[in-house]
């Protein structure tokens, strides 16, 4: 038996129009320091910037403050604190941010001056031992001195939108 194959009708397609779009706000990757790796660069950001999160289903996602419904919340999953830094490296570029846990900061600011801010610090970054999830150790090289050369560090939330999935528009 032979069927017989229909004319079908391409789809109507509609675009999203916009004649005075709002500038995209710029993403800038998360760097997970993995048990062999080393990361080297210069701290462009003038503060850790800090969140409330939880740790579910094998990721990082957001506590949501204001909602009736925090789903992790709602499972009684602990929440956990986790900070960024943005470092760049010697090549320029828009860097990277490192996530810190709370013990992480703790080391960074152990071993970074109180005297002196933490932008412009030259850091290296590594595991303390041969498994992923083993602290990070942090060893102050040096200072990066002409402050103005510094890129302004970008700012985390639409990097942190972009990976909860909360950006408006990916």
């Amino acid at each position: 038996m032979l069927l017989k194959a229909r004319k079908m009708k391409p789809p109507k397609i509609t675009f999203a129009r916009d004649d005075d779009p709002t500038p995209r706000k710029s993403v800038v990757g998360v760097r997970k320091v993995d048990a062999n790796d080393v990361v080297t660069g210069t701290i462009t950001s003038p503060t850790i910037q800090g969140y409330w999160t939880h740790w579910w289903n094998d990721r990082t996602v957001p506590h949501i403050v204001g909602e009736k419904l925090c789903k992790p919340c709602l499972k009684f999953i602990p929440m956990r604190w986790a900070g960024f830094i943005h470092l760049v490296g010697s090549g320029g570029g828009k860097g990277v941010f490192i996530e810190l846990t709370q013990t992480a900061r703790d080391r960074l600011l152990a071993c970074t001056s109180k005297e002196e801010p933490l932008r412009g610090t030259i850091v290296s970054v590594s595991r303390e031992g041969r498994r992923l999830r083993s602290p990070l150790v942090f060893q102050v090289l040096g200072r990066h001195h002409a402050d103005e050369k510094l890129i302004r560090s970008p700012d985390i939330l639409p990097t942190l939108e972009r990976l909860w999935g909360l950006a408006e528009s990916a």
